[in-house]
């Protein structure tokens, strides 16, 4: 088994390993496959990687008593190196449990204290365009938009027009913290 595929089984669900493959296709050479192991690492390998561009992923990456479905990094200019907690929601298990909806929004104030941003995609949204949500975790890690993909603010009037509640006001990049769910189930 090579180090790709033991990394990629570490997905798991389903949705986690469209999302992988929607990386793959996105980021193309710029992507940097990181282990669970190495995942605490991932904001060090960004720094060090300033100017090179590549976009370092880690499925399942375990950070402080918590674990991720993806901890992405990458280097941005003045501002270093960015790192975002991709997620990964399924309906049956993020929302149809209030339980559970407290659990991550704890888990998304500990990673803010640690300077670490959330972006959570729902499973339908995952389904219907995956190189959507990976493109704009890409534009957020980096501030560009990867060549050939849409702008983030074009991505946002086709969500509200889709009938979705993300708005740019209270989810727009501007106000980080603030950035929940990439669409509703």
């Amino acid at each position: 088994m090579s180090f790709i595929d033991r990394i990629a089984s570490g997905v798991e669900s389903p949705i986690e390993e469209i999302l992988l493959e929607a990386f793959k296709v996105v980021c193309g050479s710029k992507l940097v496959l990181v282990s669970q192991d190495d995942a605490p690492d991932i904001a060090r390998w960004a720094y060090a990687d300033e100017g090179q561009k590549h976009i370092f992923v880690a499925p399942q990456a375990k950070i402080g008593r918590y674990r991720a479905d993806f901890m992405t990094a990458a280097y941005k200019p003045w501002v270093h190196p960015v790192v975002i907690c991709v997620e990964c929601d399924g309906h049956h298990y993020h929302r149809a449990n209030v339980k559970q909806l407290y659990r991550d929004m704890d888990r998304d104030a500990w990673f803010r204290s640690k300077h670490i941003d959330t972006m959570r995609f729902a499973g339908w949204r995952i389904h219907k365009d995956p190189y959507r949500c990976v493109q704009q975790v890409v534009q957020q890690l980096t501030g560009a938009t990867p060549y050939g993909c849409r702008s983030i603010g074009e991505t946002l009037t086709e969500f509200n027009k889709d009938g979705d509640e993300l708005n740019e006001r209270s989810h727009g990049f501007s106000d980080r913290a603030n950035f929940s769910f990439a669409g509703a189930e």
